[in-house]
């Protein structure tokens, strides 16, 4: 059996449902600490989007989770394995992928969204 040489803390992505971040992130520690993996893994980080919607001139904004979820830590072969067989888990995706999505979260710009629609007037 080849033994992962990856031993340096690094961030990685969970693919998930988007809208169970926080029951997954909840589930994941409970493994880890079932395996007494919970002292390799530092932060947990659910990235989501604020968007702000102009509809019918009324502005409403909202934060939106991406069906992401990105982790910090020492990701061996057996801490990745706990994971990956944890039911949620879409996809592990690779370290570059969590250290992409951490800068471009870490940049948040508000995003707008403008929706135009006819307005209804209302019969008398």
């Amino acid at each position: 059996m080849k033994k992962s040489t990856r031993s340096s803390v690094e961030w990685s992505v969970i693919r998930c449902e988007p809208g169970n971040e926080a029951a997954l992130m909840n589930e994941l520690l409970d493994r880890l600490t079932l395996h007494r993996l919970e002292s390799r893994i530092e932060e947990f980080f659910i990235p989501s989007e604020r968007t702000t919607v102009i509809r019918g001139g009324r502005k409403s904004s909202r934060e939106k989770t991406l069906g992401l979820l990105l982790v910090k830590g020492q990701l061996d072969e057996q801490t990745s394995r706990c994971m990956s067989e944890t039911p949620g888990v879409l996809k592990l995706l690779r370290e570059e992928e969590g250290d992409r999505l951490l800068k471009e979260f870490s940049d948040e710009k508000p995003r707008v969204r403008i929706e135009w629609a006819p307005s209804r007037k209302r019969s008398r």
